[in-house]
C-alpha cells in the first residue's frame, strides 16, 4: 500500500514571520518501507532545494528555502515523499538534523542568524502498518477415490498492499465440515 510522508515546519517565535529555509534527515525501517517517487517540495520552498535517497531507509538532506520573502507564521509543508509499505508491523519515522552545514541550516525570516539546533524541535511519527488479507472460499471437486490430490487453497486469496510478502500454509488441521 502506497501512502505520503509530509513534512511541516512552524515558525513558533511569539511574533513569527516564518521559516525561511529547513532541511532535514527522516530515518525508517527500511524493511517495512520503501520509497515510491521523488521528493515534492512544499509551494513555499521550491528555491535551493536538496534532497537524496539513495540509502534505504533515509531520505537525506530533504529541504528547501523560501527565498526573501516571509512566508509568516503557518504550518507550511516542507516537502512531502511517496512510500510503499512492504511488510506488517510498527515503523517509526525519525526526523534529524541536516549534516551539511551551513548550506543547510534552517534560517527564519527577520533574522540573520541561523537557528540554534537545540532550539528546533523535531519529532517522530510512528505508523502501525496492517495486513488486508482478503481470503475468499475455495470450492473444489474430487472423485470420492482419490488419492494425493493438491490442492492449492491460496490461489484465490490476496494480501493487499504488502508487493512483497507472500501467502504461505503454516499448519493443517483436521476438517472440520466432513
Amino acid at each position: 500500500e502506497q501512502f505520503l510522508l509530509r513534512v511541516f515546519v512552524e515558525d513558533k517565535r511569539t511574533a513569527p514571520q516564518g521559516v525561511s529555509a529547513a532541511y532535514t534527515d527522516v530515518t525508517f525501517d527500511a524493511s517495512r518501507v520503501a520509497v515510491a517517487g521523488p521528493i515534492e517540495y512544499g509551494p513555499r520552498y521550491s528555491s535551493d532545494t536538496s534532497g537524496n535517497m539513495a540509502t534505504a531507509g533515509l531520505i537525506d538532506e530533504a529541504g528547501g528555502a523560501a527565498g526573501n520573502t516571509p512566508v509568516g507564521g503557518d504550518r507550511l509543508l516542507l516537502f512531502s515523499v511517496p512510500l510503499q509499505a512492504n511488510a506488517a508491523g510498527q515503523v517509526t519515522f525519525t526526523l534529524d538534523a541536516a549534516d551539511d552545514l551551513p548550506s543547510h541550516q534552517t534560517l527564519l525570516s527577520g533574522q540573520t542568524a541561523p537557528v540554534a539546533e537545540d532550539s528546533i524541535a523535531r519529532g517522530a511519527a510512528t505508523l502501525e502498518i496492517k495486513v488486508a488479507l482478503d481470503a475468499r472460499d475455495d470450492l473444489f471437486n474430487t472423485d470420492e477415490d482419490s488419492q494425493n490430490i493438491a490442492l492449492d487453497v491460496l490461489a484465490n486469496d490476496t494480501l493487499k498492499g504488502l508487493a512483497r510478502q507472500q501467502l504461505t500454509v503454516t499448519s493443517v488441521g483436521p476438517a472440520s465440515q466432513g
